[in-house]
């Protein structure tokens, strides 16, 4: 999926937009998404559980307000120097109707595991700062949807990562440094260390990612309220047409 148009728009050389007429500020309005899509597990080490073997499916549930994603190309090729051609995201952390599921077989994750949840900075260390907006993020690379990042923990002490940035510097691998998979499987060891065993490694494929629309909160209540009226002037209409029993 490309950009939304109103964010393609901002790129429009202005010889192209014609004169400029400046005009008041107005709130960008919501446009909710539902994003899915998904992959599987490519490999396993020794130990890894039956459950999470090799073939074990990903999938990736995200709900977002597209008018907020923010362009951050200078910031990452700043810290990168890898040169995209643009990079946008969409915090789920600053926006409390985002939500998200991430599904590993019988392991899940949610918004609220993001190790740096609410942060700019990533996991790449204090002084790094991708630019990426607050964690988790929707990541979309040179216009295309690109996944979700970054780490998460979750309560059963499994751990996470999926990055389309990081994925540009070589991706992940099993610690043998055969890298290239697009996501990390692993156990959190006894010093709280997310890499401390790592499971499983996989890909998965953000360009076939299904999106539909979320219809608003307001939309939603309409529905409600058309359906009710329905109801009850059906109910009425059916007590008019039958007659009361006289015996």
């Amino acid at each position: 999926m490309r950009l939304p148009r109103h964010i393609l728009a901002l790129a429009l050389p202005a010889a192209i937009a014609g004169p400029i007429i400046l005009t008041a500020p107005t709130a960008a309005r919501a446009e909710y998404v539902r994003a899915t899509f998904s992959g599987s597990i490519l490999a396993t080490n020794p130990g890894t559980p039956a459950s999470l073997g090799v073939g074990t499916p990903i999938t990736f549930t995200a709900v977002f307000d597209t008018s907020t994603l923010v362009d951050h190309t200078a910031s990452v090729n700043a810290a990168t120097g890898l040169g995209f051609a643009s990079v946008f995201t969409a915090s789920l952390s600053d926006d409390p109707a985002a939500w998200l599921s991430i599904k590993v077989g019988p392991v899940s994750f949610n918004k609220f595991d993001e190790v740096n949840y609410g942060t700019p900075g990533g996991d790449c260390g204090p002084t790094c700062d991708l630019g990426a907006g607050d964690f988790p993020v929707v990541t979309y690379l040179n216009g295309a949807f690109s996944g979700i990042g970054n780490m998460f923990i979750n309560s059963a002490g499994y751990s996470f990562d999926a990055d389309p940035i990081a994925d540009a510097f070589g991706g992940f691998d099993l610690g043998d440094g055969n890298g290239g998979y697009d996501f990390y499987l692993g156990k959190v060891g006894p010093d709280g260390d997310p890499f401390a065993t790592i499971l499983a490694v996989g890909d998965y494929n953000a360009a076939n990612v299904v999106i539909t629309p979320v219809p608003e909160p307001s939309a939603w209540a309409l529905l409600v309220a058309g359906v009710a009226l329905a109801g009850a002037t059906l109910r009425r209409r059916f007590a008019r047409s039958v007659e009361p029993l006289r015996l």
